[in-house]
């Protein structure tokens, strides 16, 4: 069954590698603050579940005398 178009039978390696990673990797090199990162969930070799986190990156703010 085709979900928005995608064909009925896909590899997430080819989504990973092509838009998941590189996507992530934009994000990071534009916001300074924010750190994401692309975790996955194995059962076995099959990837069951990915989650995006993103590690925000606090920084010491400066005070005005």
């Amino acid at each position: 069954m085709a979900w928005l178009g995608s064909p009925s039978k896909y590899q997430y390696k080819y989504l990973k590698n092509k838009v998941l990673n590189p996507a992530i990797e934009e994000i990071n090199c534009k916001i300074n603050d924010m750190e994401l990162e692309l975790l996955q969930a194995l059962r076995g070799r099959k990837v069951v579940q990915i989650e995006i986190h993103n590690n925000f990156a606090r920084r010491k703010s400066l005070r005005y005398q």
